[in-house]
């Protein structure tokens, strides 16, 4: 069965599945920032329909040298262009 729950740790919230917390959300680089309290933190500054595309944006960028390269920058992208209104 599995197991989803919310916990506490440093002060921060994080997500564990069957009792470990996902690698793929553990923080990189040299400030530790999970990609998620990113996206809050940023999109708390925007309406919802624009904190959509902006937490998109902030995904494919914290991403995109780890993951699937100048794919996820065009990603990021194709969100820039929906949130200027030239995406079509």
């Amino acid at each position: 069965m599995l197991m989803i729950e919310e916990v506490n740790m440093d002060d921060r919230n994080s997500t564990r599945v069957n009792g470990q917390t996902p690698t793929r959300y553990a923080g990189k680089g040299k400030h530790n920032i999970e990609t998620i309290e990113a996206m809050e933190y940023v999109c708390s500054k925007f309406d919802s329909k624009q904190a959509v595309s902006i937490s998109q944006i902030v995904k494919y960028l914290s991403r995109y040298n780890d993951k699937d390269g100048y794919r996820d920058l065009d990603a990021a992208v194709d969100y820039i262009k929906r949130l200027t209104g030239e995406w079509k």
